[in-house]
Order: structure tokens, then C-alpha cells, then sequence
């Protein structure tokens, strides 16, 4: 691991020791390093959800009815 030093408002760090005391979080690290992971994984769904809108955009209109493409949908979660 490595050691940042990092600066926080008043606000910030208020919020964070609350989240120690309150039990959620072994110390300050962990609930930076929970923050920074779920950033992480929020960034990654953005970048897939852009690249399938890139891609429907790219496929061109569909002669499919909003009706069909739900009935489809629906099909396919029932398995």
C-alpha cells in the first residue's frame, strides 16, 4: 500500500470520523479507501452504459415497436 497525505474541509472530516463512530469504518483509511472504490465502480458503469449508448446510436433506428422490443425483454427474463 502506499501513504498519501491528503487535506480535507472541516465538513469532510467531521463526516468521515462520524462514519468511524458510528461503527461503519475501522478508522479514517477504510472509509477513504470505500469511497474511492465505489467512485471506481461508479466510473466504470459510466463508461459501459456510454459505450452501449455509442453503440445503439452507431446500429441505427429499429423497425422493432416499443411493444416488441418490451414483449422481447420480458421473454428473455423468463429464460
Amino acid at each position: 500500500m502506499h501513504r498519501k497525505t491528503i487535506t480535507l474541509t472541516d465538513q469532510q472530516d467531521s463526516w468521515i470520523k462520524s462514519q468511524v463512530e458510528l461503527g461503519h469504518f475501522g478508522n479514517d483509511s477504510e472509509c477513504i479507501r470505500s469511497l474511492l472504490r465505489k467512485e471506481m465502480l461508479r466510473n466504470e458503469a459510466e463508461a459501459e452504459l456510454s459505450q452501449m449508448i455509442d453503440d445503439a446510436e452507431k446500429s441505427g433506428l429499429s423497425e422493432k415497436t416499443p411493444k416488441m422490443v418490451w414483449d422481447s425483454v420480458v421473454s428473455s427474463m423468463k429464460g
